[in-house]
């Protein structure tokens, strides 16, 4: 949602199966604005934006948002971490992450931090 309008947006589907252009340019907009916002609030902080059990369909629009990101503040301590994708017997209820892919998720996530920290 547009902070200034209220206005909602939808990702919507190029010809090719690819996201239209013009979404995807608005999704790392959004991606580098929120970014700067979480910064604002924890200024010290390491970053990290961990993202894909559910798929990695917008994982080009997070990591060019993330680039722009970078680009415009310098800040250096911002990640995207791409976890383990639920599949198979990793999917839980409703076709939600179950327990074996949180734990795949968790130790993504805890050998990323121990390199960074």
């Amino acid at each position: 949602m547009d902070p200034e309008t209220g206005r909602s947006f939808k990702q919507t589907l190029a010809d090719d199966g690819s996201f239209a252009p013009a979404d995807a340019a608005r999704l790392a907009v959004a991606v580098r604005n929120f970014l700067a916002l979480v910064r604002k609030h924890n200024p010290h902080a390491v970053i990290v934006w961990a993202y894909g059990m559910l798929g990695s369909g917008l994982l080009p629009m997070l990591r060019d948002g993330l680039d722009q990101y970078r680009t415009v503040s310098g800040d250096e301590r911002v990640y995207l971490l791409e976890l383990p994708e639920a599949r198979g017997d990793t999917i839980g209820a409703r076709q939600h992450p179950g327990a074996a892919a949180h734990r795949a998720a968790a130790n993504c996530l805890a050998e990323f931090l121990r390199s960074v920290l």
